[in-house]
C-alpha cells in the first residue's frame, strides 16, 4: 500500500509530480477530470496549429479563428495563398515590365511559331497513328471537349479568362487557339489507345448529361405540381427562373 501511495505521475499541464490518487494538481491547481483533460488537449492543438496572419503577419492565429484581431483579415485558405504568392507574382509582373518591347515582340512570334509547328507535327502523328480512321475518335472526343470545357470554365478563375480575352495581343491569342488545336489532337490519339477506357469515360460523361436534364425538366416539375397538388400551391413551375440561384454560382 506504501508503494502504491509514493507512485507519482506527471501533471499534464506543468509537468511537475504530483501524487497518484491525488484530485488535483498541488503546484498548478489543475483537476485531474475528463473535461479538463479534454479541454488542456484541445487547447494544446490549437497552439500547435496556430499559424501567422498571412496579410499582416502579426501574432499567430489559432485553429478556428474567425478573423485576426490586428488586421481584420479572415484567415481564410484563399487568402493565405494569395499573401504567399503575392511577392512572387510582383515580381514576376515587374520583370515583365522591365523586357523591352522588342523582346516581347520577338517571343510572341517565337510562341506562335511554335504553336504552328507543333500543330502541323500533331496533325502528322495523328495520321500516321489512325491510319486514315480519325473519323470516330474525331466524334468521340467531341464528348470529351465538351466535359473538359465545362471543367475549365468552372475551374479556372474568371479574372484570368477575362485577362487573356482582353489584354492579351493577337500572336498570343493565335498562338493559344493553336494550341488547343494540338489538345484536340493529342486527345484523338488517347481515344485512339484507350479505345475502351476513353469510351467508357464518354459514355459517363453522357449518361450524367442526360440525368441533369431529366431531372431539370421532367423530375422537378412533376414534384412541383405534386406539391401544389398536396399543399395548394399552384403557381406553374419555370426551369428558367431563379428559385434562389445566383448567377455567381450556378
Amino acid at each position: 500500500m506504501n508503494e502504491r501511495l509514493r507512485l507519482k505521475f506527471r501533471c499534464p499541464k506543468c509537468q511537475q509530480l504530483c501524487g497518484l490518487f491525488q484530485r488535483a494538481c498541488p503546484h498548478c491547481d489543475f483537476v485531474f477530470s475528463v473535461r479538463a483533460l479534454w479541454r488542456l488537449a484541445v487547447g494544446r492543438l490549437r497552439a500547435a496549429t496556430a499559424l501567422q496572419c498571412p496579410s499582416c503577419r502579426q501574432g499567430a492565429l489559432p485553429f478556428g479563428t474567425q478573423a485576426c484581431p490586428t488586421c481584420g483579415v479572415i484567415p481564410t485558405f484563399q487568402n493565405a495563398v494569395r499573401a504567399a504568392c503575392a511577392p512572387y507574382c510582383l515580381r514576376v509582373e515587374n520583370y515583365f515590365k522591365a523586357v523591352p518591347a522588342r523582346t516581347k515582340w520577338l517571343a510572341q512570334w517565337c510562341c506562335l511559331v511554335f504553336s504552328a509547328a507543333l500543330l502541323w507535327w500533331m496533325l502528322g502523328k495523328v495520321e500516321r497513328d489512325t491510319g486514315g480512321h480519325w473519323f470516330g475518335p474525331a466524334l468521340l472526343s467531341v464528348i470529351h471537349m465538351a466535359a473538359i470545357g465545362f471543367l475549365t470554365v468552372w475551374l479556372m478563375p474568371r479574372r484570368l479568362l477575362f485577362a487573356i480575352s482582353r489584354r492579351a495581343p493577337g500572336k498570343v491569342k493565335l498562338a493559344l487557339t493553336l494550341n488547343v488545336f494540338s489538345g484536340m489532337l493529342l486527345l484523338q490519339l488517347i481515344i485512339t489507345a484507350w479505345w475502351e477506357r476513353t469510351s467508357i469515360l464518354a459514355t459517363i460523361f453522357v449518361v450524367l448529361w442526360l440525368a441533369a436534364w431529366l431531372l431539370n425538366h421532367l423530375v422537378l416539375p412533376e414534384a412541383w405540381l405534386t406539391y401544389g397538388a398536396l399543399f395548394g400551391f399552384s403557381e406553374p413551375y419555370d426551369a428558367a427562373s431563379p428559385q434562389g440561384r445566383s448567377a455567381r454560382f450556378d
